[in-house]
């Protein structure tokens, strides 16, 4: 087991409602290719509660790490986790969640099975029971309704966030997620980032580079004059061919990566369909593709006051609810923490 210390977990507001957030979800979820939550030690009194202790499944290593380091995944091992990692993002989007903060770090891999569970969900937000892409209609514009379906930009590390969000589009869905699954693939394949932007703009001019410069229709989610202006005038490029920038790399492997990697995010390769792709069919196991059968409602802690007093309780409320799913483990927490 890994155990995870809080330290001063009100000390800094933001972060603490990150925690909140984090354990909400975690204490639902129930996947093999998501984190678990095996314990979280229960404070005596909220009134002092400051320190948080949460529990999970050790695993050794992640992405990140492997990637970086002398051990060459094969091209099994990549099929593998990436077929995991759809498998696990395809149950957390079917809850109406998206992750928003996907990358090879947030991928906790266990090298003897080759296993891996998405992590981190600090930056997890719910779809407000919207499970199914935006409405494509000329009378909606394409967006929904502001007060449903509006979330921030500042989210997902720079070099794995999709375009839409960096023109400032705030009613995305899971095709962000799916477009940072693009890039963890191309990084497996690569051994490096496919677009290590240095900011916002040389980030869409690298993405530009590679896909080509998207046609106005593929830009419908720009409302932003000065971002569509930016767009249309970037140089012309035409789309490159992927097997120029991965030259050995199989067909199947490209073909699955050139449907993820795609500017206009209706026309992105949905998750699911990924699940059926060819490309990691040896490994496809139905019980792991089966939708959540609950929907996690998370916005009651985007509301929240952001004062320790308020954060306390509704944290100090959640592990009182995970203690009521796993009956008896309140006294062993206990005497493990005195032991």
């Amino acid at each position: 087991m890994a155990i995870k210390k809080v330290a001063n977990a009100f000390e800094d507001m933001i972060d603490a409602k990150r925690m909140l957030r984090e354990v909400r979800l975690m204490r639902q979820f129930n996947h093999p290719n998501v984190v678990k939550l095996y314990d979280i030690m229960e404070p005596p009194y909220i009134e002092d509660f400051e320190d948080l202790y949460i529990v999970t499944e050790l695993m050794s290593t992640d992405l990140q790490k492997i990637l970086y380091s002398k051990t060459k995944l094969t091209g099994e091992q990549m099929q593998y986790l990436l077929y995991q990692l759809l498998a696990g993002m395809n149950y957390i989007n079917s809850a109406s969640v998206l992750h928003r903060d996907l990358k090879p770090s947030n991928l906790l891999i266990d090298i003897q099975t080759c296993s891996l569970q998405i992590c981190d969900f600090g930056l997890a937000r719910g779809t407000m029971g919207q499970k199914d892409k935006i409405d494509d209609t000329p009378s909606s514009g394409g967006a929904m309704p502001a007060a449903e379906q509006e979330y921030t930009e500042y989210v997902v590390t720079r070099w794995y966030r999709a375009p839409e969000i960096m023109l400032g589009f705030h009613a995305y869905d899971q095709a962000i997620d799916m477009w940072s699954i693009g890039c963890i693939f191309s990084e497996m394949l690569l051994l490096q980032p496919i677009f290590p932007g240095n900011d916002y703009i040389h980030q869409l001019k690298l993405i530009v580079k590679l896909l080509g410069r998207p046609p106005k229709d593929d830009l419908w989610f720009v409302s932003n004059q000065n971002a569509m202006k930016f767009m249309l005038e970037l140089p012309g490029f035409k789309a490159q061919s992927l097997r120029s920038r991965f030259p050995t790399t199989n067909d199947d492997a490209l073909n699955l990566l050139a449907s993820m990697l795609v500017f206009n995010p209706r026309k992105r390769m949905s998750i699911r369909k990924a699940l059926e792709h060819k490309y990691v069919e040896e490994f496809r196991e139905l019980g792991l593709e089966q939708d959540a059968e609950f929907q996690v409602k998370i916005d009651d802690v985007e509301k929240i006051k952001l004062d320790k007093k308020s954060l306390q309780k509704m944290l100090y409320s959640e592990i009182r609810a995970f203690h009521r799913q796993v009956p008896g483990l309140k006294s062993r927490i206990r005497l493990s923490a005195t032991t």
